[in-house]
């Protein structure tokens, strides 16, 4: 099993993440020394990032990956894309849906306030255009917080559940601690990202959250959370 980073903002210039090279160096041994072993880039797919050709994507990805094979050789880098889900974007510019390095997953957020109605059809929309779908941080929907049996409708669907490791670490309320306890308890988490965009506030890191999860729900299910469910997802067995 590799300790596996499935969603963050570690490209340089492409998005809210990362500003420019010396952040991503920065980021990029934060998360090495923090023992991830592979990393997924999800830079965003929303406007108005839509205005950014995919080639300046590619083009920081190839840099950032030049640098890592030898500052950080011990790192495995892959690239996606983290969808805000849009039912315009997902008609008129399927072209702009990147998967998680060619899986055919999906990785789709929502507006924190967003209904369940309008998560689910969601979903089921990316689904229908021939992706699999794994939902983003599902703690950060105001909506999720309010039945722990909404994570289960979402698994139910055929969904994978991804959840931000510092939510599990610092969660911003008493509400989210609950939840977040319940989520564990339950074995609804298929994966949990650091969703880092910078080296101060939302840093690289999943040490912290996994020891949480393996204290909590044991090794084994640490293990599937942090590594063994995005293994699947890049060997292409889900």
């Amino acid at each position: 099993m590799k300790i596996t980073d499935i969603h963050c903002h570690l490209l340089p210039g492409v998005d809210d993440g990362a500003k420019d090279m010396d952040d991503t160096k920065a980021m990029l041994k934060i998360a090495a020394d923090d023992g991830i072993q592979r990393i997924m880039f999800t830079p965003h797919i929303r406007r108005p990032w839509l205005k950014r050709p995919w080639s300046k994507v590619l083009e920081a990805f190839e840099k950032v990956k030049e640098y890592a094979a030898s500052a950080h050789p011990q790192l495995e880098l892959y690239l996606g894309s983290e969808f805000d889900y849009s039912g315009t974007i997902l008609r008129e510019e399927p072209h702009q849906l990147h998967d998680l390095s060619g899986s055919g997953m999906i990785l789709v957020e929502f507006k924190p306030y967003d209904k369940f109605d309008r998560i689910r059809e969601g979903i089921q929309q990316v689904q229908m255009a021939g992706y699999d779908v794994m939902l983003a941080h599902i703690e950060r929907y105001d909506v999720m917080l309010t039945d722990i049996d909404l994570a289960s409708r979402i698994a139910d669907l055929g969904a994978l559940i991804q959840v931000n490791a510092d939510d599990i670490v610092h969660p911003g309320s008493f509400k989210m601690r609950g939840y977040m306890k319940k989520m564990i308890d339950r074995h609804l988490i298929d994966l949990a990202g650091s969703d880092a965009h910078d080296v101060k506030f939302r840093r690289p890191e999943l040490s912290k959250a996994y020891e949480i999860v393996k204290k909590r729900a044991g090794a084994d299910y640490a293990d599937y959370v942090f590594g063994g469910c995005a293994d699947r997802i890049i060997k292409r067995d889900v």
